[in-house]
């Protein structure tokens, strides 16, 4: 089964943050975004599995539309350069 989620990058001095929006607490890092990337896919493939063994229900995937950088970089207090959005 194929399932993308949209995740926003932070890009600061020690390399990347990755947040999943609808993954409530699900982050992860890496220190160049290519290691970001890598560690975003095994860190909702891990999430996804652990869904599927134990019954629990699998949120439904926001359209990546929805986010928007300036917003997500006031939360975050960063500037918005520094936010990357994709899908992972």
């Amino acid at each position: 089964m194929l399932s993308l989620y949209p995740a926003y990058f932070i890009k600061d001095d020690d390399g990347y943050t990755v947040t999943f929006p609808d993954w409530d607490g699900a982050c992860t890092c890496g220190k160049t975004f290519d290691e970001a990337m890598a560690m975003a896919v095994d860190c909702l493939a891990g999430l996804l599995f652990s869904c599927k063994l134990d019954n629990d229900p699998i949120p439904k995937a926001s359209q990546l539309s929805a986010f928007d950088a300036k917003k997500i970089a006031a939360q975050e207090n960063c500037k918005p350069n520094q936010v990357i959005i994709n899908m992972v």
